[in-house]
């Protein structure tokens, strides 16, 4: 499934989904050479496609932090 930021631009890919603690479940997330997981509750799934709520470049400096 296609993943777009809060702009709505395609950003990337969910390529997995995972039960996680507590019942809840991951989405991993591909975007470009970098991957990330989220919680699939903080995704909004509309027309094919499941939005972030962070833009592309908020996300990549989330990632240069870790």
């Amino acid at each position: 499934m296609a993943v777009k930021d809060s702009t709505g631009a395609t950003i990337g890919t969910i390529t997995d989904v995972k039960a996680a603690a507590g019942g809840k479940k991951t989405a991993t997330i591909k975007m470009g050479s970098d991957t990330f997981a989220v919680d699939t509750g903080s995704l909004a799934v509309a027309s094919g496609a499941a939005t972030v709520n962070a833009s592309q470049d908020e996300i990549k400096t989330m990632l240069r932090k870790k």
